[in-house]
């Protein structure tokens, strides 16, 4: 695809073409929720985006909303046969790198804003009740909030392997004790482990970068009161 000519980026901002194409073959009429379709947000800005969902489906066949997250969620029933749906963007975002505010210190519970709490909650993939024991031994006693989230992925990067061994059903737990992850999969057992000790609250964040043929990258978000949202790498595998 080619997008309308667009204006230079400033010397603060890069752009980045992200996107996907997913094909699948239906045995009958299926009921579809795609949660994959980019938002703006502060130094994130779509400049351009192209949808394609083949083949055309009526109107009344695909709708839109937002959950409960503040995701977009399309909505298709497709019909039997082969689907194709694909999404293209242009995304604008800054050029500046992520603060590293190496000096940040733990957060307290009861100073965390009341909407980061859930963040700390166990889930079905992100199982924080049955990884406490290890991540308590692991990461208890590391001093200050940024070190304690950078030494989780430090020690994620040794112990997991990018490849087969986990799908869109593993938990953080049956990743960790494998060792294999994929991207997704890696971000949640990091997640997982920060949430345990209870001073970092982490979301994982759904993405791929491809630094080198074969290579991947996992990350996730960590906030905290009256400091911005930061990336880690969680992990990353050739």
């Amino acid at each position: 695809m080619r997008f309308m000519t667009q204006p230079a980026p400033s010397p603060e901002t890069i752009r980045v073409r992200a996107g996907f194409e997913l094909h699948f073959e239906l045995t009958r009429p299926t009921p579809m929720l795609f949660v994959v379709e980019p938002t703006e947000r502060s130094g994130q800005r779509i400049l351009a985006a192209r949808k394609r969902i083949f083949p055309d489906l009526p109107l009344s066949e695909t709708s839109s909303h937002t959950d409960i997250s503040g995701n977009t969620v399309w909505r298709v029933q497709a019909p039997a046969g082969r689907l194709e749906v694909s999404h293209d963007l242009l995304i604008e975002v800054s050029a500046q790198k992520d603060a590293a505010l190496t000096q940040l210190p733990k957060t307290p519970i009861e100073a965390m804003p009341a909407h980061t709490l859930h963040y700390l909650l166990p889930s079905r993939y992100v199982d924080s009740d049955l990884l406490s024991n290890e991540a308590w031994t692991l990461f208890g006693h590391v001093q200050g909030g940024w070190a304690q989230a950078q030494a989780v992925c430090d020690h994620l990067q040794t112990r997991l392997l990018y490849g087969a061994g986990s799908t869109s059903s593993t938990s953080a737990r049956e990743a960790y004790q494998s060792g294999y992850a994929v991207c997704f999969v890696g971000e949640q057992v990091a997640a997982t482990c920060a949430a345990t000790c209870q001073t970092s609250p982490c979301r994982p964040t759904s993405g791929r970068w491809t630094f080198t043929p074969g290579s991947r990258s996992g990350w996730v978000e960590r906030g905290a009161p009256s400091t911005p949202v930061t990336t880690f790498r969680a992990w990353a595998a050739s």
